[in-house]
Parts: structure tokens; sequence; C-alpha cells
């Protein structure tokens, strides 16, 4: 505690840091997926699915997941770090 308290800037720094450096990894994934996925939901309208409908949830999903991979990243570098 007294350690974060002293060297808040530096912390804040690397948070800010981790989180930029996570945010363009796991979007230049997500924009490959997406791509992926535009292509397989095409192979669902054969299933008598609707492809839109299978496409935003599938989405959605995608970014959910992309947005819980990047919070749990950042708080494991963080911890891992040796400056807490």
């Amino acid at each position: 505690l007294e350690l974060e308290i002293r060297h808040i800037g530096i912390i804040r720094s690397i948070e800010r840091t981790l989180i930029l450096i996570y945010i363009d990894i796991a979007w230049k994934e997500h924009l490959q997926k997406m791509s992926l996925l535009r292509d397989a939901v095409g192979w669902r309208s054969y299933g008598q699915r609707n492809p839109l409908f299978e496409y935003k949830n599938e989405a959605y999903e995608l970014f959910q997941n992309r947005t819980l991979t990047i919070r749990h990243l950042v708080i494991y570098d963080l911890l891992r770090s040796s400056i807490l």
C-alpha cells in the first residue's frame, strides 16, 4: 500500500501503457475473427437460420469476450509487475 501511494504516477503510467498495448492486440484479433465470422455465417442460411441475427449475436459475444480478456490480461500483468 505504501509503494502504491509513493509511486502512483508510475503505476498509472504502466496501467495506461498495458491497456493500450492489449487493446491494440485484441482489436487486431477481433477484426480477424469478425472476418472469419462473416464467412462462416453465410453458410448458416443453408441451415434455415437468419444470417443477420446469427452475425449480430456472435459479434456481440466476441466483443464481450474481447473486453473481458483485456481486463484479465491488464490485471494479470499489473499484479505480476515488480512495481506493485
